[in-house]
């Protein structure tokens, strides 16, 4: 993913939220989702809650569900 990223600028090369695809809208409702968990855990010192929240983003809804739909876009 981080490859992806050069030479990348968020003030040319970014698509505003309406005009993204479906899947994308509802994977950045999901990532603000884990954004929250994760800070509420961080906040409570809940560290191996933001580990196992962390693996099943990346495992679970990135690997397995959102890059198995767009790898062929």
């Amino acid at each position: 993913m981080l490859g992806n990223l050069s030479g990348f600028s968020p003030e040319t090369d970014s698509v505003p939220g309406p005009e993204m695809y479906i899947i994308d809208q509802y994977m950045l409702h999901m990532l603000q989702d884990y954004a929250s968990k994760v800070t509420e855990a961080y906040k409570n010192y809940e560290f191996g809650k933001v580990i196992r929240l962390l693996e099943a983003l990346i495992t679970r809804d990135l690997s397995s569900f959102y890059f198995s739909i767009i790898k062929d876009r």
